[in-house]
């Protein structure tokens, strides 16, 4: 009888965590989302990598999977929203996520051409908001723990800032490509380790 009122308590408190949105921010369905932006990677690096640049107008055409992984995306956030009464925080991540973006493309581009009127180097504007994108990716899980997997596109995100300035144009395709893979795959990979930690601590609740 009092193994049975325990488990009751244990479910009202699991219920309580999940109505609170004090919940894991990402499910499996993020995890292999974040695959999936590395497998779009892979294509792009190749093109990069074998195609000569007079040729690579053509490649443009790879930038559809990028595309379908947005568009992925999308689908994956309404999933989120349609269940965020069972499971309110990652249905709460997927919400800041689009709404940093649609936020911070416009002030993006606003910056770039405020520095291209000041007689700035496009490239070096463009290195810098790279560089303060994955340094405000680095802050997320420093102020909440649940987001450590920002920290697999932070760590790349500003190493590619850092190598960017020194490579030519015939392999900076090739460091894009390899920074959505290396991103996505560390990113998938911390999510995984969170995922199994989160159902361990249920388990033993």
């Amino acid at each position: 009888m009092r193994h049975i009122e325990l488990n009751r308590v244990r479910d009202d408190l699991a219920t309580m965590k999940r109505a609170a949105g004090v919940g894991s921010p990402i499910g499996r369905c993020d995890l292999w989302l974040s695959l999936a932006w590395a497998v779009a990677g892979v294509p792009l690096a190749a093109w990069a990598a074998f195609t000569p640049l007079e040729q690579r107008t053509f490649g443009l055409l790879l930038v559809v999977p990028c595309v379908g992984v947005l568009v992925l995306s999308a689908f994956v956030a309404k999933k989120h929203h349609l269940d965020r009464g069972r499971a309110p925080a990652p249905w709460r991540e997927h919400r800041f996520q689009w709404i940093a973006a649609g936020v911070l493309t416009p002030l993006f581009g606003g910056f770039l051409v405020w520095g291209i009127m000041s007689g700035l180097s496009p490239q070096t504007l463009t290195v810098t908001a790279v560089f303060m994108a994955g340094l405000g990716m680095l802050v997320l899980p420093i102020l909440d723990r649940t987001r450590l997997f920002y920290v697999g596109w932070a760590v790349f995100t500003m190493l590619f800032a850092f190598i960017a300035p020194v490579l030519g144009q015939r392999y900076l395709g090739v460091a894009v490509g390899g920074w959505l893979v290396l991103s996505g795959v560390s990113a998938a990979a911390i999510m995984g380790w969170q995922i199994h930690r989160s159902a361990g601590e249920h388990a033993t609740d």
